[in-house]
């Protein structure tokens, strides 16, 4: 079932304000971010990066769900995995009007440690991570969505591709510069991009001129 953006959005308040509501500082990263900054496409599930946060991932879950009630676990579908799934029911009535939420920490897929002062806010209520953190990571999981040996994951990565393409002219209006970034960006993160975008202009060779606008050799 294919969401609209007003329930993915009623999702993200609730989350951030729950988050926020146990103490926790939280921003989007994923799709969620990249609709706030400009992307058209409406992100199926939501992606959370958690800071300064005392408990494990399961812990932190486990409150969210006693803060409101409107969240719930499900079991995860890999194999062997003990964790659980995270869901919002976004309809008493419906148990399919749901979305799925992530809570990650820095650390978690070369997320960096962002300062809270340097959240960004395109929406009010909606805080983001940086927007060239948000880029980098969308060029990283473009990758690694295409080089999964799991056909669920490869299918993600021509999403990834279109999140890019459109990306890009917001990338250049907002002026991002990959020699210009900032000191909590760790260096082998930074320096990760630019193989992958020699890599994307392989396939879309297109984009290699908003590459190169951006700081890019391609």
């Amino acid at each position: 079932m294919s969401l609209l953006f007003s329930d993915v959005s009623t999702t993200a308040s609730a989350a951030i304000a729950t988050l926020n509501r146990i103490g926790i500082a939280a921003c989007f990263v994923g799709g969620m971010a990249c609709k706030l900054y400009g992307n058209d496409r409406t992100p199926g599930d939501l992606d959370i990066l958690c800071l300064g946060c005392p408990w494990d991932q399961e812990e932190l879950k486990l409150r969210v769900i006693a803060a409101n009630p409107s969240f719930y676990l499900v079991p995860a579908k890999t194999p062997g995995a003990t964790y659980k799934v995270l869901w919002y029911r976004i309809s008493q009535y419906s148990s399919r009007c749901r979305c799925k939420v992530d809570l990650l920490f820095p650390g978690t897929m070369n997320i960096p440690s962002i300062p809270i002062s340097d959240i960004d806010h395109p929406e009010p209520g909606k805080p983001c991570a940086p927007f060239t953190v948000v880029f980098l990571l969308k060029l990283q999981a473009w990758v690694q969505h295409r080089d999964s040996e799991e056909l669920r994951f490869r299918l993600k990565s021509s999403t990834d591709a279109s999140d890019l393409r459109a990306m890009l002219p917001i990338a250049y209006a907002k002026g991002v510069n990959i020699r210009r970034t900032e000191a909590y960006m760790p260096p082998s993160f930074v320096a990760a991009a630019g193989p992958r975008v020699k890599r994307f202009t392989q396939e879309w060779p297109e984009t290699k001129a908003g590459w190169r606008a951006l700081g890019f050799s391609v």
